[in-house]
């Protein structure tokens, strides 16, 4: 409407700008789940590249002045939901750091992605296991072993979810994952050492008991995020 206002030839044409971006963290969708509902499989390429904008937009245009934990967590989903599709995506815009041409914030986000910030840690943590429990709570059991770092002597199969996930179903229908169940407080970081973390996420229940959990740990080999999952879990119970 504003541009509208200036712009007076464009006044009667039905201009709605779309907000595939929005919709999907709102409902914390899957790329592939996203893709399914509204038949877009010929455009998957499209709807990747998409993603991968926004997420480079929020990296590189917001300063870090302005980065609220709500900030970190929209820019974590979006960047494990590209690492998970396509890692060479994410590593391409990671890596167009043109040094002639700066941004125009004082701060650029590059140095956010040059240093592992507490904040970003985090957020990008509770990203893959929200993702994770966001599987668990559709029963998709093969789709939640890729969000987990499977060690070969104790490997997470759907299989072994399926099996640790029945006593919990029989007590509750269903996982939640509403918004509630992915607030921040539902998730649970320890400082073991400074690149090892202990990891609860609670498994919110129609009930609001809450008394199952997910427990893991996470163990960087470096100061920066990771590609692929990063949590290693241990067990699911109570």
């Amino acid at each position: 409407n504003l541009f509208a206002s200036n712009h007076p030839w464009v006044g009667h044409e039905s201009i709605r700008p779309k907000s595939v971006a929005r919709e999907m963290y709102e409902g914390y969708r899957s790329f592939g789940g996203y893709v399914r509902e509204y038949g877009l499989q010929r455009s998957e390429g499209l709807l990747l590249r998409y993603l991968g904008q926004v997420h480079s937009t929020l990296a590189q245009s917001v300063p870090l002045r302005a980065r609220t934990d709500e900030i970190h967590d929209l820019s974590s989903y979006f960047r494990a939901m590209v690492a998970r599709v396509d890692s060479s995506l994410l590593r391409e815009w990671e890596s167009r750091r043109d040094p002639g041409r700066r941004p125009a914030v004082p701060e650029p986000a590059a140095e956010a992605q040059d240093r592992l910030l507490p904040e970003v840690f985090a957020a990008h943590v509770r990203a893959q296991l929200h993702a994770l429990v966001r599987a668990l709570s559709e029963s998709d059991y093969e789709e939640a072993t890729r969000w987990v770092r499977q060690a070969p002597d104790d490997p997470w199969s759907a299989e072994r979810f399926k099996a640790a996930l029945a006593p919990f179903h029989a007590e509750h229908e269903r996982i939640v994952f509403e918004p509630r169940a992915r607030q921040p407080r539902h998730t649970v970081l320890k400082r073991r050492s400074p690149r090892h973390y202990e990891v609860m996420q609670v498994l919110v229940d129609p009930a609001d008991e809450n008394l199952w959990c997910l427990e893991g740990e996470v163990v960087l080999e470096e100061e920066r995020l990771p590609e692929g999952p990063m949590l290693r879990l241990r067990r699911i119970g109570t």
